[in-house]
C-alpha cells in the first residue's frame, strides 16, 4: 500500500510539474552563462543589439520588399581568420505585420534563409524561447561542405537572426553558444 501511495504521489508531482513548465519551458534556450573567447569585443548596433563577436563587424542595410512586406535588414557580420563567420540580421518590418502568431513569423524567416541558396538543405529546426522572446533554433546545410547554425528571436517589431556559418571541417571550432548567449536586444 505504502509503494502504491509514493507510485501515485510520483506521478501526480510529474504531472504538475511538466503543467508548471508547459510546453515552451521544456523545450527552452533560455540565455545561459557562456565563456566568451577573451579575443572578442563587445559590439553595441545602436537601438539594436548588443553582442559579442571575435572581430568588429561590418555594417550592410538594405530594403526589402517580400510578399508585400516592406523590410529592413540590418546585417552584422564579423569572421574569424579563416574561420567560422558570425553574423546577426535585424529584420524591421517596415509595415504592419501579423505577430499574432510568433512560430508563423520565425519559421517564414527561416525558410527565406533556406532560399537565399538554392543548396541550403534545412537539417534542424525547433520553437523555443530566448528569455522571454519567442525564438527557434535551427541548422542548414550549403553545399554539403558549410554548416550553418542559427536561432531567430522575435522582439517587439523586429526578429533577429543569429547565425555561425563556418566549414563542416571547423564545426568544433563554432563558438555558437557564445555568440548566441551573447546577444542582448535593445527595446525601443
Amino acid at each position: 500500500k505504502t509503494i502504491l501511495a509514493t507510485i501515485s504521489l510520483l506521478v501526480i508531482g510529474g504531472l504538475i510539474y511538466g503543467i508548471a513548465l508547459g510546453p515552451a519551458s521544456q523545450n527552452s534556450s533560455d540565455p545561459k552563462d557562456v565563456t566568451i573567447p577573451s579575443s572578442w569585443t563587445e559590439y553595441s548596433a545602436p537601438n539594436m543589439f548588443t553582442a559579442y563577436f571575435p572581430t568588429k563587424p561590418t555594417h550592410k542595410t538594405e530594403q526589402v520588399n517580400i510578399s508585400g512586406l516592406a523590410l529592413q535588414y540590418d546585417t552584422y557580420t564579423g569572421a574569424s581568420r579563416e574561420g567560422p563567420i558570425y553574423s546577426i540580421k535585424a529584420i524591421t518590418y517596415k509595415t504592419n505585420a501579423d505577430f499574432a502568431n510568433p512560430e508563423n513569423i520565425l519559421q517564414n524567416v527561416i525558410n527565406q534563409t533556406i532560399r537565399e541558396n538554392d543548396k541550403n538543405k534545412m537539417i534542424s529546426s525547433n520553437f523555443a524561447k530566448f528569455g522571454k522572446y519567442a525564438a527557434s533554433d535551427f541548422e542548414i546545410v550549403r553545399n554539403e561542405t558549410t554548416s550553418i547554425k542559427g536561432k531567430t528571436i522575435l522582439v517587439e517589431q523586429k526578429v533577429y537572426v543569429i547565425t555561425v556559418s563556418a566549414d563542416l571541417k571547423e564545426e568544433d571550432d563554432i563558438n555558437f553558444d557564445a555568440f548566441a548567449y551573447s546577444f542582448k536586444p535593445s527595446l525601443n
